[in-house]
């Protein structure tokens, strides 16, 4: 059963009215599934001005550490320098996604519409950010990329069966996003 929808924030908002002008200028088309390739997170390009601050700021870290005579931060440090190192050269897979009447599935993961609270929409050049609140408590947010040409079709099916929330990017992914992590 479907819950009461509401709509509140600012980017949802604007992608709604938009998704109701087109709809009052064309005949209305009825959404049953809808599918994309996403990658896993949004990776970014990591130019040497990136990679100057990247080893500037843990080598000083690493410095500070070391005046402290802190050796347990300095190896903390150093094995966080290697994982960040290692990560930044990691490719994401591409993932499918896919909405239909029985819930959305994200890659191996199945969300029936009872596990979903709510939804919003970011718009985010080239692609569309897309949040799902979710009941569980380990992954109350899930965000996933979708392509703006599909944000219509994800708009009109996800609001039929769960909440629309009028939301912002979050936290992690402005910070993930400044850093170009």
């Amino acid at each position: 059963m479907p819950r009461k929808k509401k709509v509140t924030g600012k980017s949802t908002k604007k992608v709604a009215k938009k998704i109701v002008h087109k709809q009052t200028h064309k005949k209305h088309i009825s959404i049953t599934e809808i599918s994309w390739k996403a990658p896993e997170w949004a990776h970014h390009t990591k130019g040497v001005v990136w990679w100057i601050g990247f080893f500037l700021f843990f080598s000083t870290l690493t410095a500070v550490f070391y005046y402290l005579e802190f050796w347990w931060g300095i190896v903390i440090v150093l094995l966080l320098t290697a994982v960040i190192f290692v990560h930044s050269f990691r490719k994401p897979r591409e993932i499918l996604c896919i909405i239909d009447h029985k819930g959305v599935k994200i890659g191996t993961q199945f969300f029936e519409w009872q596990e979903l609270i709510s939804f919003w929409l970011v718009p985010n050049m080239p692609y569309t950010l897309l949040y799902l609140k979710s009941t569980n408590r380990l992954i109350s947010i899930i965000s996933i990329e979708a392509p703006i040409t599909k944000t219509e079709g994800i708009f009109q099916l996800l609001s039929k069966h769960i909440a629309v929330e009028e939301r912002g990017e979050i936290a992690v992914d402005k910070l993930t996003r400044l850093l170009r992590f």
